[in-house]
């Protein structure tokens, strides 16, 4: 699109969707911003591909005509870059947590701001659905919604053997039984859970799995061979 427009000789910034809201697990949303903000710089929409993180106590002033003037400074941080206002859905609340959604659509309207950054609010699917219901203008000025889906059981597993697998690290479940049964069924209810992040959880796993494999290995008498860096069922169990 951008290249076709450009091509006529047509303008496409003011065409370009430049407000997301990002519903996701805690695990790849700053990461999925910065993608954004390359992609918006690569296009030369952007003065950068710099993602200015800010959260909801940045927008929130303890007195009412506070808040307008955080909510633009906000703004102005961001201007030519991409701001990334992290768990959102912290908005809902009070009489001040209102009045920020207000200004925050306010402020989306000024031809200042409008296509001349990249606004993302980021948190959980059903939190962020109902921050877009408590002010109609919301949704209006982020129409364009992004969501992610837990990684599965599965792809849990095989992104912990893969991160233990660079360390020489193996796990001594079959590919088939009940203790990989057993495994994927709480990695199921894990996922299930409110906090966890997919990837950056299994990364946490990886690494209490490492420390745990090298300390047996640095109490041993001697070196093992490869059977020493091999973590049984229960081991697994237990870091889980």
């Amino acid at each position: 699109m951008v290249n076709g427009m450009r091509r006529y000789g047509l303008d496409p910034k003011p065409h370009i969707p430049w407000a997301f809201v990002l519903r996701a697990s805690r695990n790849g949303k700053t990461s999925t911003a910065r993608k954004v903000g390359k992609l918006f710089y690569d296009m030369g929409f952007l003065s950068s591909d710099e993602v200015v993180t800010c959260c909801v106590t940045n927008l929130i002033g303890e007195l009412s005509g506070h808040i307008g003037p955080k909510v633009i400074n906000q703004f102005e941080l961001g201007l030519g870059n991409v701001l990334f206002i992290d768990e959102a859905y912290r908005l809902i609340g009070d009489s001040f947590h209102k009045e920020a959604i207000g200004e925050l659509v306010d402020v989306m309207t000024k031809p200042r701001y409008a296509h001349n950054m990249v606004v993302i609010l980021a948190g959980y699917s059903d939190e962020m659905e109902e921050l877009l219901m408590v002010n109609p203008g919301l949704r209006i000025r982020f129409p364009t919604v992004l969501e992610f889906p837990q990684m599965a059981p599965e792809e849990c597993l095989k992104l912990l053997e893969k991160l233990l697998s660079k360390l020489n690290i193996s796990l001594s479940i079959s590919t088939t039984g009940e203790h990989k049964a057993a495994v994927l069924d709480v990695l199921k209810q894990l996922i299930d859970s409110k906090g966890w992040a997919s990837g950056r959880d299994v990364k946490t796993l990886s690494q209490a799995i490492t420390e745990l494999v090298f300390t047996k290995a640095g109490e041993a008498e001697e070196i093992s061979g490869s059977e020493g860096l091999c973590v049984s069922y229960k081991e697994l169990m237990d870091c889980l």
